[in-house]
């Protein structure tokens, strides 16, 4: 009797973790491509935004919420990918999941999905008024280097970081550069190097930037 019992709780327990592990699962199947942790290690570099592997939230076009996901933001395919275990990372869907939150010492970064508009990368949210918002796209591109003479005719990849920055307003991802002439012209503002000047900004500083736009509005 007492080995019925036993085995009967184990079969429970068996169901039970199966269970929940479909349900934490739901990621796991949601794009279907899966990677070696080890894919880049013949490049030098490192195309992810985090330095580890950071607890995050995922949010669907849908309302789904999938929480404490250990992600990273891949800038070299634009995508996030969900560690899954120590060998194996699952690109999400981007078609599916349009934002993701995640706390990096203190700070909250909000990654945003345009699909409509480029559905290969997120890009990460500087600024939101209720007029328009200002986002940043990091993306890393395999550059081919020769190396030096005593190594004439050989050569070595490396990842190179590269920046773009946009303004989504009226329904239109606006990219532009950190210029006031530019910036005068998308939100249609004679204030931009007035406020620039009396506040005395280098907007090529991000975070100068950020300032600018906070005074705007």
């Amino acid at each position: 009797m007492n080995k019925l019992v036993a085995n009967v709780f184990c079969l429970l327990l068996l169901l039970a973790i199966g269970n929940y592990l479909n349900g934490q699962g739901t990621v796991t199947q949601v794009n279907g491509n899966a990677f070696k942790v080890d894919k880049y290690n013949d490049i030098e570099g490192s195309p992810y935004y985090f330095e580890n592997w950071i607890p995050g939230s995922v949010y669907s076009f849908t309302g789904e919420v999938l929480e404490n996901l250990p992600l990273n933001y891949n800038k070299h395919t634009g995508s996030f990918e969900y560690k899954k275990d120590l060998y194996t990372l699952i690109k999400l869907n981007s078609y599916e999941y349009n934002r993701v939150e995640v706390n990096n010492l203190n700070e909250k970064n909000v990654f945003l999905n345009f699909s409509k508009f480029d559905e290969n990368h997120y890009l990460k949210l500087l600024f939101e008024s209720n007029d328009f918002s200002v986002l940043k796209k990091e993306y890393s591109v395999i550059k081919e280097e020769e190396l030096g003479f005593y190594n004439s005719g050989s050569s070595r990849s490396k990842f190179v970081n590269k920046i773009k920055y946009f303004i989504f307003k009226d329904e239109k991802l606006i990219e532009f550069n950190p210029k006031a002439k530019e910036i005068s012209k998308i939100l249609n503002s004679n204030q931009v190097k007035k406020t620039i000047k009396s506040n005395k900004l280098k907007i090529k500083k991000e975070e100068d930037l950020i300032k600018l736009f906070e005074l705007l509005t």
